[in-house]
């Protein structure tokens, strides 16, 4: 029951009325029996620099920051995490007795999701399609797990080649950029092991899209789409019909959920927890 006591949590983004952590972070609270409450926060850009303040004058226990905000809320905390700074990006904002610090709990989430499903990455050749945000976590969480052959492709490249080269400098490791178009980009998917959709092609409301060709894909890859809406994009379904084994992005929310509220609470929940309350919203 909300009281006096009752400390905030919530989620920056904006559109937010399709998240799905209201769902997940509520239902723990209440199971752990925290008084705390946590809510979506929708924020038009003009007013972000007043909404992160605003989590100081209230006294939030902290907050999540999604679309479009993970790069740009940076400037307004008082510090980052390593990993935020080397990926370009937060995810996660932690009240620290009235000190905001950022980090990004993604790579939780892609690492956690990818184990769950029994999707190696160690020593596999991992091509990433995508050169936005999600793209760039994908790279550098691979890097500092210690995969080497990795590649990335988009429509537009040139967007990429700047992590690319923020990747040689950080991580020593040569990761070359390709065009999904490209000639190169076909010789790669064929000796892909894991195959990662970073892009939002698929997804709702534009289902009928798909970021690669049915017929490049194949058996001997496992497939990833960071996707969660729908749960089943056209890209997963014509990899399952390839013999590829298959996983789309509900597991990565989740898990990077569950080391969000950690950080907020000191607590741990169960993955059932939080994945029957996402699946269900």
């Amino acid at each position: 029951m909300i009281n006096g006591a009752t400390r905030l949590l919530g989620v920056i983004g904006s559109p937010i009325e399709h998240t799905r952590s209201p769902h997940m972070h509520n239902e723990a609270l209440s199971r752990l029996r925290i008084n705390a409450v946590y809510v979506p926060l929708k924020v038009e850009s003009h007013m972000l620099k007043a909404a992160v303040n605003g989590l100081r004058a209230f006294n939030f226990l902290g907050a999540n920051v999604t679309i479009p905000y993970k790069e740009a809320v940076a400037p307004y905390l008082d510090s980052i995490s390593n990993e935020s700074a080397l990926i370009g990006a937060v995810n996660t904002i932690v009240n620290r007795r009235g000190r905001l610090w950022g980090t990004t709990t993604d790579p939780d989430g892609i690492l956690g999701a990818l184990k769950r499903g029994t999707m190696g990455y160690e020593g596999k050749r991992v091509t990433i399609m995508g050169t936005g945000g999600a793209a760039r976590t994908a790279l550098f969480t691979f890097l500092l797990n210690g995969v080497r052959d990795i590649v990335v492709a988009g429509r537009r490249p040139e967007r990429a080649r700047s992590m690319a080269a923020k990747a040689r400098r950080a991580c020593g490791v040569l990761v070359p950029v390709l065009s999904l178009d490209s000639g190169e980009f076909r010789d790669r998917i064929r000796e892909t092991e894991l195959l990662v959709n970073a892009t939002s092609a698929g997804m709702y409301p534009r289902m009928r899209e798909t970021p690669v060709a049915a017929a490049l894909l194949h058996g001997r890859m496992a497939v990833f789409d960071m996707i969660y809406n729908p749960l089943v994009s056209r890209f997963l379904r014509e990899a399952a019909r390839a013999g590829a084994r298959t996983m789309n992005g509900l597991p990565m929310l989740v898990y990077q959920g569950m080391a969000s509220f950690t950080l907020w609470t000191g607590k741990r929940t169960a993955f059932e927890v939080f994945y029957r309350k996402a699946l269900a919203a």
